[in-house]
C-alpha cells in the first residue's frame, strides 16, 4: 500500500508497512487534511498452485478509515474486515474488483479504479476529516444513491438468487441488498439487473432462438421417429413456429387413449410474446395425455390448420371414430372441417357457458349453468 499528500510535488507515493509509516503520513498532513491510498495487487509467486491467481500485497487500508487532529494529537481508525485480508487470493482482477465494489458498498464508502490489467489493479479511495457541529444527519452514500451499485454488479450480487427463483420481484430483491449491504436502489435498476442475471443464467432470449435448428435436430436424433419441425420468415430471417410430437405420445394415444383430443391455446408471457397450441387426449386412467404441442405466432385458422396438418402426419386424418372439443377458438372449427373432415367437433360446456354469462345478466348466466349441468354430452358444433 501507498499513499500520497494531496497538494504537494513531486508526487511521489510512499510505503505504509506499518503503524510508524502511518503515523508519519499523519505528521505529514500538517494543515492538509486529504490523502490519497493506493492498494497494489501483484501477480502470484511461481510456487503456488496456479501462477495466475492475484494476490493483495499489502492490505491495512482498503477499508473505512478516518484521520483527526485534535490539540496536536493524532489519532488513526482502521474498522474491521472480514471478508478481504491480507494474503487473499483471486483467480483474476476481475474477480478482485467484485470483491471490492462489494465491500465498498457494504462498508458505505466510495472507490476508484485508477489502473487495471492483468497482472495488477490499482484503486483509490479518498478521505477527508471534517469537523462536524451538530447531530449526524446525512443519509449516506448507499442511501443517497451509490453509483458504485451498478446493474451489473447487483446483477452478479443476485444471480443465486434469480437460479433459485427466476421469478423474484424487485421488491423482494431489494430488501435483500438492504439487508446485507444497507443498498436502496430504483425499481427499475433492479429490474434491469434482474434481466441481466437471468441472461448470465439461462442465456439471452434473442441468442436462445437461434439454437432452434440446434435443438431440433438432437431432439429428432434423440427420438427417432417423432415429428417436430419449426418455420421461419425467409425474408426477415426471424423465427415464427415450432411443433413437437413425440412418437411414444402418438403410440400411445393411438393404442391406449379414447378417441377425443381437446384443443386449446394460451398465450405466452415474454419478450416476444406467442401463442402456444396443444392437443390432449385421456389415457385409461382418466388423466391428460399430451400428443402434441406447438408455439405459434398468433391464433388464427392459418396457425390452426398448420398445427392440425402437422399432427394429421403422425395420428393421420381418415380416424373415423375421432373426435375434437375444444372452446370457441379463433378459426379452429373452419380448419377441423378441412382437414378432419369426418371427425366429430363439440364446444365444452364449461367454456359454452362462460361465453353466455359475458353476453347476459348473471341471474341468465345462473340459469344456463343449471341447465348445462343437466346435459350428459358436449354441445354440437
Amino acid at each position: 500500500m501507498h499513499y500520497h499528500i494531496n497538494g504537494t510535488s513531486p508526487k511521489e507515493y510512499k510505503v505504509i508497512n506499518y503503524d510508524a509509516d502511518v503515523s508519519l503520513m499523519v505528521n505529514q498532513t500538517n494543515e492538509s487534511l486529504r490523502a490519497e491510498i493506493v492498494i497494489s495487487l501483484y501477480e502470484g509467486v511461481e510456487d503456488q498452485s496456479n501462477s495466475h491467481v492475484i494476490g493483495i500485497e499489502s492490505f491495512e487500508q482498503n477499508i473505512q478509515c478516518a484521520i483527526s487532529q485534535n490539540d496536536g494529537a493524532s489519532r488513526f481508525q482502521k474498522l474491521s474486515v472480514t471478508d478481504i485480508t491480507i494474503g487473499t487470493f483471486f483467480n483474476d482482477a476481475t474477480s478482485f474488483k467484485n470483491d471490492l465494489r462489494s465491500f465498498a458498498i457494504k462498508e458505505n464508502f466510495g472507490v476508484r479504479i485508477k489502473a487495471s490489467d492483468k497482472k495488477r489493479v490499482i484503486a483509490t479511495c479518498s478521505y477527508q476529516v471534517r469537523r462536524v457541529d451538530g447531530e449526524h444527519t446525512c443519509p449516506g452514500i448507499n442511501r443517497a444513491g451509490n453509483r458504485l451499485a451498478t446493474s451489473a454488479w447487483v446483477a452478479n450480487q443476485i444471480q443465486e438468487m434469480v437460479k433459485r427463483y427466476p421469478d423474484i420481484s424487485p421488491k423482494e430483491i431489494n430488501s435483500g441488498l438492504e439487508k446485507e449491504f444497507g443498498l436502496s436502489l430504483p425499481y427499475m435498476k433492479l429490474w434491469r439487473a434482474r434481466e441481466q442475471a437471468r441472461d448470465n443464467i439461462f442465456g439471452s432470449i434473442d441468442d436462445n432462438y437461434k439454437w432452434v435448428p440446434t435443438l431440433t435436430a438432437e431432439l429428432l436424433d434423440r427420438n427417432s421417429g417423432s415429428h417436430i419441425t419449426y418455420t421461419f420468415n425467409a425474408i426477415g430471417n426471424y423465427f415464427q413456429r415450432f411443433y413437437v410430437s413425440f412418437k411414444v405420445c402418438v403410440d400411445g394415444f393411438l393404442f391406449g387413449c379414447r378417441p377425443l383430443i381437446s384443443l386449446d391455446a394460451c398465450h405466452l408471457k415474454s419478450n416476444y410474446l406467442g401463442v402456444l397450441l396443444s392437443a390432449n387426449s385421456v389415457d385409461g386412467n382418466n388423466g391428460l395425455f399430451t400428443i402434441a404441442y406447438a408455439v405459434v405466432e398468433a391464433e388464427s385458422k392459418h396457425s390452426w390448420s398448420w398445427f392440425l396438418k402437422n399432427m394429421g402426419e403422425t395420428i393421420g386424418t381418415n380416424l373415423s371414430t375421432l373426435s375434437f372439443i375444444s372452446d370457441m377458438e379463433k378459426g379452429l372449427g373452419e380448419a377441423i372441417r378441412e382437414i378432419y373432415p369426418q371427425a366429430e367437433h363439440r364446444i365444452c360446456i364449461r367454456h359454452f357457458w362462460k361465453n353466455i354469462k359475458k353476453k347476459f345478466d348473471v341471474k341468465m348466466g345462473k340459469k344456463c349453468k343449471d341447465w348445462f349441468g343437466q346435459l350428459q354430452m358436449p354441445i354440437l358444433m
